[in-house]
């Protein structure tokens, strides 16, 4: 594999692309040891996120909820959805974080890591409350199931994620595109990233926590069509504009693929990103591909995400 370094693509690319260097908010003591870097389209300042007196996460947490389908390729006979909502009513204006876990995890998995509390302080913050759904990914015919579509069709995780899960979860609220954002952890990265971009009209932002933007496929779910699942040749496709990046990769990051390893996907995915006009963040935090290392991080995913659904917010108002 061809590592390719974010310090090279900053010479390369240098003519056209502004860089600006941040640091980790959020508390976490990964702060001083996180290189974070911008690389952004022009776009319009954004009118301010409303304050945190109009979020009710400051002073209720959210709510829990699944709802399931039958699937014979599900563990136990149907596939779960765990879904965390603010308190108060749903609404077509409200954003929603859809999340694809890692391989071997199911969507208890989230509930394990006190996801939801932790949005909710985020949420509180930010002063804009969103929905968070996460999907149980798991099959019984293949351990990396890539959240793909089986090509020997024993399962269709893409189509579920893309019609399913949106349906039990927006219900007749349907959200526009721009309120809706995909993230993923590990090989949920992988997923988030190909799913965003073989379907632009469904979700405007990308975040990615250790994930690859190759085709990594173990199990054969592609059945050797890479081109169109893998997210460093989908990019090519995607209008200037069009999609959101947030990528995380633990300066650690060693996890095995079929050919070498994760580490240095973020940077060589964030430079293509860059080259077709699209805006992209990828940060460094000290660790690997553990819970530790990603969770601190999810605090600046929220901001960034708040950042184009504050905008969404504005404009609807007129």
């Amino acid at each position: 594999m061809r590592h390719l370094r974010i310090g090279l693509a900053l010479v390369a690319l240098t003519a056209f692309c502004v860089f600006v260097v941040a640091s980790v908010g959020g508390g976490s003591n990964h702060k001083s040891s996180t290189a974070s870097t911008l690389i952004a389209t022009p776009t319009p300042t954004p009118t301010p996120a409303p304050t945190r007196a109009t979020t009710r996460e400051c002073t209720t947490p959210g709510v829990d909820s699944y709802r399931s389908v039958p699937d014979p390729q599900a563990v136990g006979g149907s596939r779960e959805i765990w879904i965390h909502r603010p308190a108060g009513p749903d609404s077509a204006k409200l954003p929603v974080l859809y999340l694809l876990l890692d391989h071997g995890q199911s969507d208890r998995s989230a509930v394990q890591l006190r996801l939801g509390r932790i949005l909710d302080r985020q949420m509180c913050q930010t002063g804009i409350p969103f929905v968070v759904a996460v999907p149980d990914g798991r099959t019984i015919s293949a351990q990396q199931p890539d959240w793909g579509n089986a090509v020997n069709r024993t399962f269709g995780l893409e189509h579920f994620v893309t019609t399913t899960v949106i349906r039990l979860v927006e219900g007749d609220q349907r959200r526009s595109a721009r309120l809706r954002a995909i993230a993923g952890f590990g090989m949920g990265g992988f997923g988030a990233s190909s799913i965003a971009l073989r379907h632009p009209s469904l979700y405007t932002q990308v975040a990615s926590f250790g994930g690859w933007y190759r085709v990594d496929d173990p199990d054969g779910v592609f059945g050797g069509d890479n081109s169109a699942h893998a997210p460093d040749q989908l990019i090519a496709s995607a209008k200037a504009g069009s999609l959101r990046f947030f990528l995380v990769e633990g300066k650690d990051e060693a996890t095995p693929l079929q050919y070498g390893t994760a580490h240095g996907e973020a940077d060589r995915f964030g430079a293509l990103v860059l080259q077709h006009g699209l805006t992209v963040v990828v940060r460094h935090p000290s660790g690997a591909h553990n819970r530790t290392t990603f969770i601190p991080q999810l605090p600046g995913m929220v901001r960034f995400l708040d950042h184009n659904w504050t905008s969404a917010k504005t404009r609807s108002a007129g």
